[in-house]
């Protein structure tokens, strides 16, 4: 197994700085135990495809195997961290997309974005894309785009093999934690709902909702509701911007909704609140 790694960033030109989504960057890397990448954490969506040897990545349920053929996704804002037992290693293809349309497109799919087993790795059209990104042009940008989509569309296909190939120790799904992680990263986005993370999860928003309400003691709806009120508490103290303006920062599509959550929870309104001495975000906790 060769020692590389090797990547490429694209460049923001005038064209692709108009997409929902673009290609952010594309390379290789390589997974040794004793020589591992520092954990990182990004504004992209990843994939990785596994090309060889065996290496383990981190997801907030637990760690999965990767070994050739399969792949996984990181979301943005999330940690990327890897690693490898004595005498195991591996290397991975990887393309991230960045842009605020990027995880939306991803979500509707519908695929788990723990590993599961796509086929052996079209490092061809990682090599293509590799050389497309670092051309710096906006024809070479489109083309790259293409082949990015083309790339995450593959990725996404399940092979019938998948059971076969499938190591022993994969963990099971933690739907509750994974919901939470969700909630915390994407809940300024007013689309944000129990629908979505359940969609996004592949399971039944009753069932999610279950899990959710047992793990933390809440349900979901509220602590996203909580979170976007914690937000607007924060910005209501640290800015001058009209209440209007702070709920939709917090998520909320309705600003006549969200003073009437935020009277329900401190049972002051977002003006009167904002004048108060309570400097406190206590009534928010959602843990």
């Amino acid at each position: 197994m060769k020692q590389k790694f090797e990547w490429s960033f694209a460049s923001l030109t005038d064209l692709a700085g108009n997409f929902p989504f673009r290609i952010r960057s594309c390379g290789r890397g390589l997974i040794r135990h004793g020589i591992l990448p520092k954990p990182r954490t990004l504004r992209s969506l990843e994939v990785l495809w596994c090309t060889d040897g065996v290496f383990q990545v981190e997801f907030p349920e637990g760690k999965y195997t990767m070994r050739p053929g399969y792949v996984c996704y990181y979301m943005p804002g999330e940690t990327h961290t890897f690693d490898a037992p004595p005498g195991d290693g591996g290397q991975y293809c990887f393309v991230a997309f960045e842009g605020n349309f990027s995880g939306e497109f991803w979500r509707r799919f519908n695929i788990p974005r723990t590993p599961h087993y796509a086929g052996t790795c079209p490092e061809e059209l990682f090599s293509l894309l590799y050389d497309l990104i670092r051309k710096k042009d906006d024809a070479s940008m489109l083309s790259a785009l293409a082949e990015g989509v083309k790339l995450l569309i593959l990725s996404t296909h399940i092979s019938k093999k998948e059971e076969k190939n499938s190591p022993a120790d994969k963990p099971e799904r933690n739907y509750a934690s994974l919901a939470k992680a969700l909630a915390d990263l994407h809940y300024t986005d007013q689309r944000m709902n129990v629908n979505e993370i359940a969609e996004t999860l592949s399971i039944h928003r009753v069932h999610l909702s279950r899990e959710f309400r047992k793990a933390y003691n809440i349900p979901l709806s509220t602590y996203l509701i909580r979170q976007r009120l914690a937000c607007a508490a924060k910005l209501l103290k640290s800015t001058d911007l009209s209440v209007k303006n702070i709920a939709i920062k917090s998520g909320f599509s309705d600003p006549v909704y969200f003073t009437r959550y935020f009277r329900n929870e401190t049972g002051l309104s977002p003006q009167k609140f904002r004048e108060s001495e309570q400097t406190s975000y206590e009534i928010f906790q959602t843990e």
